[in-house]
């Protein structure tokens, strides 16, 4: 079996995992800060969860034991233990797929190289099971229908947002990722048809939510990568993305991040192909012209 099929495997019990992701990222009722922590702290370290107690749950999130056992009954369960007996079912139908990666590679599975890419494979797969298509079509329409895209996030998350300005500067047009010295010009010209896509994860940076809230207030489309449900930027996203960080090192990784970007992507793609091949074309054209004479001028 190749990886493309490991990856793709359907799992018995799927509709089962799918519900309880569902209900952790989209509850029938408005939650507290406090639950948006525990749910967005669950949805994070599905693995891990399986075996913490209400106590350690707690204590990682900053909450009372008390709020993790009523958590688990506003999801519907009659108990704490039955929760993580679900959280328990959820990572015993996930592991298979790594098992599956696992029996495909000689490579010892004590290796850290090996620990370091199953860790990656896992941030993709959970980051994947918190997305929503309904959500990731809305923010490809609004970056399509957009008069202008303006793209922030420094420190860390820079990774994520300098390759997503130059993919949506490639096939869209119209895009700029704002220098974080030019802030004040930047958010001076903002119209409330223009985007704004974020990438916000810790440390935050006060000057992406400075961006965030300015954009806000001039009535624009605000569409936010970062870590939680309950980040800072949450009050004023209109189209909020979390992804997995994990990490068997001590920086956090970044892989889901991007991957939330590459679906994106594939989404405006599929919803206006005929735009993005025309401005490729037109792109390529221009490169192909610009190797032309570079370095042709004695």
């Amino acid at each position: 079996m190749d990886l493309h099929s490991c990856l793709t495997v359907e799992m018995k019990g799927g509709s089962r995992i799918s519900s309880l992701i569902e209900k952790l990222e989209h509850p029938d009722v408005e939650w507290s800060r406090s639950q948006k922590n525990i749910a967005t702290f669950i949805l994070q370290h599905l693995q891990e969860c399986s075996f913490l107690t209400a106590q350690q749950i707690a204590n990682r999130t900053k909450v009372s034991e008390t709020t993790v056992h009523r958590f688990a009954k506003q999801l519907g369960f009659d108990s704490f233990l039955l929760m993580k007996q679900e959280l328990q079912f959820l990572n015993q139908h996930n592991r298979k797929v790594i098992t599956k990666l696992m029996k495909m590679t000689e490579v010892p599975v004590e290796s850290w190289l090996f620990k370091h890419f199953m860790t990656e494979v896992d941030n993709v797969m959970t980051t994947g099971q918190q997305m929503k298509e309904p959500d990731v079509q809305q923010a490809a329409s609004d970056l399509l229908g957009a008069s202008h895209i303006y793209v922030a996030g420094w420190r860390m998350g820079q990774a994520v947002t300098s390759y997503m300005s130059y993919l949506l500067r490639y096939t869209l047009g119209r895009t700029t990722f704002i220098p974080i010295g030019d802030i004040p010009e930047y958010v001076d010209v903002f119209q409330a048809e223009d985007v704004l896509f974020v990438s916000f994860y810790p440390r935050y940076c006060p000057h992406t939510l400075y961006v965030i809230r300015e954009a806000k207030q001039k009535g624009m489309t605000v569409i936010v990568l970062t870590d939680q449900l309950a980040s800072p930027a949450a009050p004023y996203a209109d189209i909020q993305f979390t992804s997995r960080q994990e990490s068997t090192y001590f920086l956090d990784s970044y892989t889901g991040a991007l991957s939330i970007c590459h679906a994106i992507m594939h989404a405006i793609a599929q919803q206006d192909s005929s735009r993005l091949v025309k401005k490729i074309e037109s792109m390529e054209h221009q490169f192909q012209r610009y190797y032309e004479v570079d370095g042709g001028i004695s």
